[in-house]
């Protein structure tokens, strides 16, 4: 007599369905703390639904909202940053060394929490998404957030660090702009179409170059260009001495 063999990790029915059930109150919580503009635990939240998900890829909807509660979050301490980076400059002109040790103290604060953010969704993109992920349209919107967390970094990041992020920030929208050539779909809805991926892809580009001081402004008069700019470039900045 043959038994019959059992997947110990296969979910009955009724399992799956409560899952989803989770799933959609934890959206329905994540859009609550929207409304509610409290940005933490919209984060907390979607980090519930990316965690759980194991029946399908995240919806527009779901992608949408994963990318509005980590703006939020990060978007508010960029702006602290901002303001105290531009206080310490104005401390330091006045030579008040009191003052400027104070707010370097505090600068160092807001950058620690920048970190963790930004730690938290790349972490996230990492070990849920791009690995897994088998339309381009999810490669292409989830390398794009991964080029826009690393450009957060590198906007306080100093040295060897700011270039580490530097070169990743690029490497991630230039992915980006690549596997947007291979479809359109999601992200016509998502980014007004793939040209703005190019358009994303190009001024990340730009940007690298006015971050790590690259001399000359060649800029390619078509985007199909934009690879061989990229390679090009890489390759001359990593090979380089300093």
């Amino acid at each position: 007599m043959t038994l019959p063999i059992v997947d110990l990790n296969r979910k009955s029915e009724e399992e799956n369905g409560r899952e989803a059930g989770e799933q959609r109150a934890y959206v329905y919580l994540a859009k609550l703390s929207e409304q509610a503009e409290r940005y933490d635990e919209m984060v907390e939240f979607m980090q519930k639904v990316v965690a759980g998900w194991t029946l399908a890829e995240l919806t527009v909807e779901e992608w949408n909202l994963l990318s509005v509660a980590y703006k939020n979050m990060i978007g508010s301490l960029r702006a602290a940053w901002r303001i105290v980076s531009s206080i310490e400059q104005k401390e330091e002109g006045r030579k008040n060394e009191e003052h400027v040790s104070l707010v370097k103290e505090y600068r160092s604060k807001v950058e620690k929490e920048l970190s963790q953010v930004c730690a938290s969704i790349l972490n996230l993109l990492d070990s849920h998404h791009v690995p897994s992920a088998a339309a381009s349209e999810s490669k292409v919107f989830y390398l794009k957030m991964k080029g826009d967390y690393h450009r957060y970094l590198a906007e306080f990041k100093v040295r060897d660090q700011k270039k580490i992020v530097a070169e990743d920030t690029m490497l991630s929208y230039k992915a980006a702009q690549v596997n947007s050539l291979d479809c359109n779909g999601v992200v016509e809805k998502l980014q007004g179409g793939s040209l703005y991926l190019k358009v994303k892809a190009y001024q990340g580009f730009l940007w690298l170059s006015k971050l790590l001081g690259w001399r000359g402004r060649a800029r390619p008069k078509k985007m199909k260009s934009l690879r061989g700019v990229f390679e090009r470039k890489l390759k001359n900045y990593i090979q380089s001495p300093s």
